[in-house]
């Protein structure tokens, strides 16, 4: 849709009416749609099952009152007929030409542990720096895969991209790993490192994702921002550091995370 219709330069030439992007809903929409059907979790439950589906709406709608979080997304993403369990098998085929080229620079970002910017994203997948990595790249940014982040201090050449897409992450750290499905596969790797590893990107995600709401909250939702990331490699044995949110404000002052 994005290619040859909105951007068709032949016979559909501005002839689209209007454009609406269905964006995935907040925390709060989560939270008073699962009320709509009758599901009760507390805030929570209902962060854990977001850190796995994010706000889409046909992710949540397979979300069954009377189970925990942790059972729907054992029952949602491992059992054999887990409905989100091959679902990441059908996404790219049914979205996007050649996609493999998709998939390969998703789990390129995945193993390298995100924030790649473009030159490292040629180097490690051999995809050329051209038109075909810019098409891929604004594809998959469009459709709520990957997020471009400017790094503070750096020009915007530099911007690091990283994994947006919570079902995408999950899958590549849990499902695409499990093996056969035994009972409790999930519930068992809560207190493993594997688990926290995860909760800890996920929920960096869902902050990244609530961005209006954080800066209302911090009473400066009408004061214009630019958002970057920080970050500096150690030298020799030291491990560096990293700053995961930087809210440059118009009023110079800028706010961290």
């Amino acid at each position: 849709m994005l290619n040859n219709l909105i951007k068709n330069t032949g016979g559909l030439y501005n002839r689209v009416t209007e454009r609406i992007k269905l964006e995935p809903f907040n925390l709060q929409e989560t939270k008073s749609y699962f009320a709509q059907k009758n599901i009760v979790l507390d805030h929570y439950q209902i962060i854990q099952l977001y850190m796995v589906m994010g706000g889409i709406p046909y992710y949540l709608d397979q979300v069954e009152a009377g189970k925990s979080a942790m059972q729907n997304i054992e029952d949602l993403c491992f059992r054999n007929d887990g409905k989100l369990k091959t679902e990441f098998s059908y996404i790219f085929s049914s979205l996007f030409r050649d996609a493999e080229k998709h998939e390969l620079i998703l789990k390129t970002l995945f193993e390298k542990g995100g924030a790649l910017n473009r030159e490292e994203l040629v180097k490690y997948t051999n995809i050329a720096s051209g038109g075909t990595m810019t098409k891929t790249l604004n594809e998959l940014e469009e459709s709520g895969f990957i997020a471009k982040f400017p790094k503070f201090g750096l020009k915007l050449a530099n911007s690091g991209y990283c994994i947006s897409d919570f079902y995408t992450l999950f899958y590549f750290r849990f499902i695409d790993k499990a093996g056969k499905y035994e009972p409790n596969i999930w519930l068992n790797k809560i207190d493993n490192p594997a688990f926290r590893t995860w909760s800890r990107l996920a929920f960096e995600q869902v902050y990244f994702a609530h961005i209006p709401q954080i800066k209302r909250a911090l009473n400066i939702g009408g004061v214009a921002s630019e958002i970057y990331s920080w970050r500096t490699k150690g030298e020799r044995e030291t491990k560096g550091s990293q700053i995961d949110l930087v809210i440059d404000r118009r009023d110079l002052v800028i706010s961290v995370k």
